[in-house]
């Protein structure tokens, strides 16, 4: 209940103030005006067409460059590592790839390796691969090198170990655990071994002469004009305690 000597009459003409006709017409106008403003702002801005991305000067890949084609990381049967059939040490990958994806739009690097290769092999180089971002590691299966055998074959400098017998280890009287032997050893372009030396040894003499022996008579595949290669094995004694 309103109290007594108090009217609506002062509020009056400001009510009839903004109810003219003139106030609407200006205000309606106004509206219009930010109404239009905005949706060509969102036009201008909203993208039409084809997508392109322009690249940053540097960033872009040769002529004479397939960066069109996959990148494959192999890793053989010996743990040596191939980038794009190109033999390279492990601490190579990282900056070959920094190098190579920065010239590239698409990220994906796919991981081959041999038979033969450890588990272990295969997760270091996924996380080699992983650490730079944004890529995305994708493992060759054998569907994929029957799809596509250009793209996924083995390097052409690869070499295969055809004779991987060693000889009798030495007899013991008590069998016992051994150190492995770490040997190193030159591969010739015909698959012949040579120059082998114990790289760090066993402690035990039987068993460093038993590697020495047994990574002789090991055989490669013949490689010719691949040149020379120097490898590292480490041989294990399976002896172990009672």
């Amino acid at each position: 209940m309103a109290r007594s000597g108090r009217t609506l009459r002062p509020l009056i003409p400001v009510v009839r103030f903004f109810f003219s006709p003139r106030i609407w017409s200006a205000g309606s106008f106004g509206i219009f005006a930010i109404i239009l403003i905005l949706f060509d702002a969102v036009n201008t801005l909203t993208p039409t067409g084809l997508l392109v991305h322009l690249p940053k000067p540097g960033t872009y890949a040769h002529a004479d460059e397939p960066w069109n084609e996959p990148l494959v990381v192999r890793v053989d049967a010996e743990r040596e590592i191939y980038f794009d059939h190109r033999l390279i040490a492990l601490s190579q990958l990282e900056p070959l790839l920094r190098r190579t994806l920065a010239l590239r739009p698409d990220w994906t690097v796919y991981v081959d390796g041999h038979p033969w290769t450890t588990a272990g092999d295969i997760i270091h180089v996924v996380d080699i691969i992983g650490g730079i971002g944004n890529t995305k590691a994708i493992l060759v299966t054998p569907s994929m090198k029957q799809e596509k055998p250009g793209v996924f074959a083995a390097p052409p400098c690869e070499m295969t170990r055809l004779k991987d017998s060693n000889l009798p280890l030495p007899p013991r009287e008590r069998p016992y655990a051994v150190n492995p032997t770490v040997v190193s050893f030159v591969v010739t372009e015909r698959g012949g071994v040579s120059a082998v030396k114990v790289r760090r040894s066993s402690g035990d003499a039987e068993i460093d002469a038993w590697a020495i022996a047994s990574v002789r008579k090991w055989r490669y595949s013949a490689k010719p004009g691949c040149g020379s290669r120097v490898l590292e094995k480490n041989l294990s004694a399976y002896y172990y305690y009672w």
